[in-house]
């Protein structure tokens, strides 16, 4: 139930400003019965596995992986390949 309320909220939410997921699926676990504390903490606690462990764990990674520094200069076959394909020299 917590997954299913967590994903469906968080797409339906998707344009909103900070704090609207976390607002919406606090008053939908209210809605459903479940008492404010503990809606609060399954919200927190989803909130933090579903997205800051993602951005936290992520953020550094890409950058060791180096991959802002690719996206910054642009895909090319370069950055692929390490080389010029044959023929393209010339373009």
């Amino acid at each position: 139930m917590v997954y299913f309320n967590t994903s469906t909220v968080e797409t339906l939410t998707s344009g909103f400003p900070v704090g609207a997921v976390e607002i919406t699926m606090i008053n939908l676990y209210s809605a459903l019965n479940v008492p404010l504390v503990i809606a609060g903490a399954a919200t927190t606690l989803s909130r933090l596995l579903t997205f800051w462990v993602q951005v936290l764990v992520g953020y550094p990674l890409l950058q060791f992986t180096g991959l802002k520094q690719m996206v910054a200069g642009g895909l090319s076959s370069n950055a692929l390949f390490g080389s010029e394909e044959p023929g393209m020299s010339e373009i």
